[in-house]
């Protein structure tokens, strides 16, 4: 086991800079006063930045040790089935475009074909 604690934690808070504060912006407006930036400190940006990585690692490891399950209802095995599945509909109803047999039709031929089932 490890020894982080892998409790529900709240991604750092970050004040965003306003929209205002881009030179750009206000060339684009044509103004000619000078811009006011709301924004922290370089060292408080800093400090805010080293927090989120250390959030965004934890919430990684968090992810990794869901994801260590091979067999069973996982997220992964789930995303997985259902690409697998869509991949399914997707070449059955090419095929009955192409053929004009539909998907239950389909199925049917194959249960036949195999020897899985007999219709006749």
């Amino acid at each position: 086991g490890s020894s982080m604690s892998f409790a529900k934690t709240r991604p750092p808070a970050v004040r965003a800079m306003p929209l205002t504060g881009f030179p750009m912006r206000q060339m684009k407006l044509g103004c000619t006063r000078k811009a006011s930036v709301n924004a922290l400190p370089i060292d408080q940006q800093k400090e805010k930045a080293k927090e989120m990585i250390r959030y965004y690692r934890i919430k990684g490891l968090q992810r990794t040790e869901a994801n260590r399950q091979v067999f069973g209802w996982t997220p992964n095995n789930e995303i997985l089935n259902g690409r697998w599945v869509m991949m399914g509909l997707f070449l059955g109803l090419l095929t009955e475009y192409a053929t004009g047999v539909n998907l239950i039709g389909q199925i049917k031929l194959m249960l036949a074909y195999t020897g899985v089932i007999d219709f006749d």
